[in-house]
């Protein structure tokens, strides 16, 4: 598959991860105190980490499709299985449950 910015931000949201974690160009989301994103310098395209106001392990690409590519793979490679994405938002979903249980005063069993 090629990737684009596009399908980058279907897959993120189907596989539910939160918004908060991470920024696609043009979007400038660095809500959370560290933020893996992917934007656009000049005539290339950069990913990295983004961690309190400074920027760590950045590369450089030269297509939109090739930094799409690269984000999947190096931060969120499950999801590019189609079998291990579903294990992958199931694991998500259990983690949400199991932390608004535990706010809660709830005690459960452990993964």
């Amino acid at each position: 598959m090629k990737y684009n910015l596009q399908n980058l931000r279907t897959i993120m949201k189907k596989s539910g991860i939160d918004k908060d974690y991470y920024s696609i160009y043009p979007d400038e989301n660095f809500l959370s105190e560290t933020v893996i994103f992917i934007r656009k310098q000049a005539d290339k395209w950069e990913i990295g980490t983004e961690d309190r106001c400074v920027y760590h392990d950045i590369k450089q690409f030269n297509t939109e499709a090739e930094a799409c590519q690269a984000f999947l793979e190096r931060y969120y490679p499950e999801v590019l299985n189609e079998k291990n994405a579903c294990n992958f938002i199931i694991c998500r979903v259990l983690t949400k449950c199991l932390n608004a249980l535990k706010m809660e005063g709830l005690q459960m069993w452990s993964l």
